[in-house]
């Protein structure tokens, strides 16, 4: 069975060989780690192919320029303190909205052929990024009429990109907005379905269209609306942090739903535990998520305070525990 295979049948509960896995880390831990990190990578290789990944992100600020500001080609300003960790917006600007008068979006990027993953861009981080945070919420609890006007832009922006991606050979778009803190949504869940749930619906129906999978990064806590993720057609939740959301109510919940990339407790187990801490913590998670022929993909991001013996720990754990069909432990 070839990755490509592998991941399309977890996502869709058709029992693959194994489950899949993909290599993820912060630019940093790249940084510390290089070439010996990259053995681990090759070692265990990832059942994902690149991304076409447009500058959502300043990266090249990252690698090539060790600039500490940074203007994106949406004219948001970053501010980064250490060398390959993302940093924050701190110029914005929609910060005055008469400035929405004259903005001009950008226009969205071609990807290159071959890519699996296409990118169908994020909606509240962007309008967090031009606004400023406070001020958006502000906005959004007093429904300014520009808060939708925003909001309507970026729609079309991503809608775009969205249509410029499934022209390449992608199996699915990916969409990332981070929307929990560590223990509740950003902002009141009634908010969120009134609000964002129909544009990100728009976006969603485009790419079912094209018959491709909707993959949705978020971190925090969001477990209040995986529900209506599902029901507008998330068939993939890159949650950042499974262990934040309780993977056993996730389980229970939401189990043979939705697919799990499940990224492990970087918080606690993966840069403080050990080997057996991290075995446990895997098996958890896959008898917990990936028990439906399918349903989970092994993720664990690599931060700078992870050591490279957990990493391998790791790998090692989703490759043994991770055959199908699964059996108890």
């Amino acid at each position: 069975m070839d990755s490509r295979e592998r991941v399309i049948r977890a996502i869709e509960y058709e029992c693959p060989d194994r489950i899949p896995i993909t290599n993820s880390a912060v630019p940093a831990g790249l940084i510390k780690y290089g070439e010996k990190l990259e053995r681990i990578f090759r070692e265990y290789p990832s059942d994902f192919g690149p991304r076409y990944a447009p500058s959502t992100y300043p990266q090249q600020a990252f690698f090539l320029h060790r600039k500490k500001r940074y203007l994106d080609e949406w004219g948001c300003e970053w501010l980064m303190l250490k060398h390959g960790i993302l940093g924050q917006v701190k110029g914005h600007p929609l910060a005055d909205l008469k400035a929405l008068e004259t903005y001009q979006f950008p226009e969205p990027s071609k990807p290159e052929k071959g890519y699996i993953i296409g990118n169908g861009g994020n909606l509240f981080e962007r309008m967090q990024w031009l606004r400023g945070f406070e001020d958006l919420m502000v906005d959004l609890i007093t429904k300014r009429k520009e808060a939708y006007t925003i909001r309507d832009k970026i729609l079309e922006y991503n809608l775009e990109m969205i249509k410029v991606s499934l022209e390449s050979d992608v199996d699915g778009i990916s969409f990332a907005d981070d929307l929990g803190t560590q223990n509740k949504l950003m902002i009141n869940p009634s908010l969120w379905m009134g609000f964002f749930k129909p544009a990100y619906k728009q976006m969603f129906d485009e790419v079912h269209r094209a018959g491709k999978h909707v993959l949705f990064h978020s971190d925090g806590y969001i477990i209040d609306i995986i529900p209506d993720l599902i029901e507008i057609g998330v068939n993939v939740l890159w949650e950042a942090e499974i262990q934040n959301n309780n993977i056993d109510a996730l389980g229970e919940n939401f189990g043979g739903k939705l697919c799990f990339a499940g990224n492990m407790d970087t918080q606690r187990i993966l840069p403080f535990g050990n080997a057996e801490d991290i075995k446990k913590h895997v098996i958890h998670a896959i008898q917990a998520l990936g028990s439906y022929d399918g349903g989970f993909i092994g993720v664990g991001e690599i931060h700078t305070d992870v050591p490279l013996r957990n990493v391998k720990a790791m790998y090692k754990a989703f490759t043994k525990y991770g055959k199908y069909p699964l059996t108890r432990i």
